[in-house]
């Protein structure tokens, strides 16, 4: 995938919506544009984590829609597998 890498980081006040960096930085942005006192910082955007995971091979790692959240054993034997494969 070929991505300008200076779009994987974003400074808060530039943000436009929450699907360029997550909910958590949009609530950051909009509390400097309504003049919040924030600290001055950068973030990570979603487009990098997407680089990410593709660069990675780790597109196959998406719970299945067969995996039931409830069944605590099968869910965390599966997110144990993704967790191994992202750290290696």
């Amino acid at each position: 995938m070929t991505v300008e890498r200076s779009s994987f980081f974003r400074p808060v006040p530039s943000l436009k919506s929450a699907e360029e960096a997550g909910g958590k930085a949009w609530s950051l942005a909009r509390m400097v544009a309504q003049g919040i006192a924030v600290p001055p910082g950068m973030v990570l955007t979603c487009r990098s984590f997407d680089c990410f995971v593709h660069d990675h091979q780790l597109d196959a790692l998406e719970l299945t829609p067969a995996l039931d959240p409830a069944d605590r054993a099968k869910f965390s034997q599966r997110a144990a597998q993704i967790r191994e494969q992202v750290m290696s």
